[in-house]
């Protein structure tokens, strides 16, 4: 009886172990594929650039569950050779963790930010129609050519993990931040190309306390915005319900605008309480 007791209980003991390892296992796997994302571009004649962004891009993916949605279009160089071969590389893994496609069209959209508008709308309308929003919890648009050679991944990763801090999280510059024309915020909220020609060194019409001749220092807090682009920015895919690109001031629609302006204007309007910022820390310079 004793014996009979004892075996059972060793039984007991093994599934009990058994069972701690594989949770352990369970866990450990579920800590490092916390983040799933979706990782989109539009590209036209970008392909001296592609290769060193897309190690960025793969390095970024790591440990991650990620769907590459890139766009093409009209390029006269090698760029959509190599965005096909990166989607097939992905694709032929057979890595669930893993998906990519790309779009390549044939434009025949005459102004610039109407047409770019077109490409990250068909994007959009692919993760729409695909029901990837409820799939992934982050959209990251992200520009293909040299702009993000130098993306900072490990800030990134880092920006990721204050999930709960941020709604929308925009890249930084902290030599000197360049993208004016996206740019918006509470204390100047217009199109720059309208007055002061988009100047970087104007930054501080922006802002009440940053130096555009200096750049974005990193180790200030986060920066609220209206919008903000640099290049690269992080959205929760929620906030894409509803939410279109266009290329074509409020006002006035003979006049460009930044497509990225009209998008978070619609953001914002359908979700007022978003958490919008510049986050310094998180740089492509």
């Amino acid at each position: 009886m004793k014996n009979l007791l004892l075996g059972i209980l060793i039984v007991l003991v093994i599934v009990c172990i058994i069972f701690c390892i594989m949770r352990s296992c369970s866990d450990l796997f579920k800590n490092q594929s916390e983040h799933s994302l979706i990782i989109v571009g539009c590209a036209r004649d970008c392909g001296k650039y592609l290769p060193k962004v897309l190690n960025k891009i793969k390095e970024l993916a790591k440990n991650k569950k990620v769907y590459f949605i890139f766009y093409e279009n009209d390029s006269k160089d090698n760029t959509n050779m190599i965005l096909q071969n990166f989607v097939n590389e992905i694709n032929n893994k057979n890595n669930d963790n893993y998906k990519a496609h790309l779009i390549s069209e044939k434009l025949y959209i005459k102004r610039r930010t109407p047409r770019i508008a077109h490409c990250r709308n068909q994007i959009l309308k692919y993760i729409m129609n695909n029901n990837l929003i409820d799939e992934y919890d982050f959209y990251i648009n992200m520009d293909l050519d040299d702009v993000n050679i130098n993306l900072n991944v490990e800030s990134v990763n880092k920006c990721l993990h204050e999930e709960n801090k941020w709604d929308i999280a925009s890249i930084s510059q902290s030599k000197y931040y360049y993208d004016l024309w996206a740019l918006r915020t509470h204390k100047k909220n217009n199109n720059c190309w309208h007055n002061e020609r988009c100047h970087k060194k104007n930054l501080n019409k922006w802002f009440d306390n940053i130096d555009g001749h200096k750049g974005i220092n990193k180790n200030i807090n986060y920066i609220p915005v209206l919008s903000a682009f640099g290049g690269f920015t992080i959205y929760k895919t929620h906030l894409l319900n509803s939410s279109w690109y266009t290329g074509e001031d409020k006002n006035n629609s003979n006049v460009d605008d930044c497509e990225h302006v009209n998008f978070h204007s619609r953001i914002l309007n359908n979700y007022p309480n978003t958490k919008f910022f510049i986050i310094p820390y998180m740089t492509n310079d």
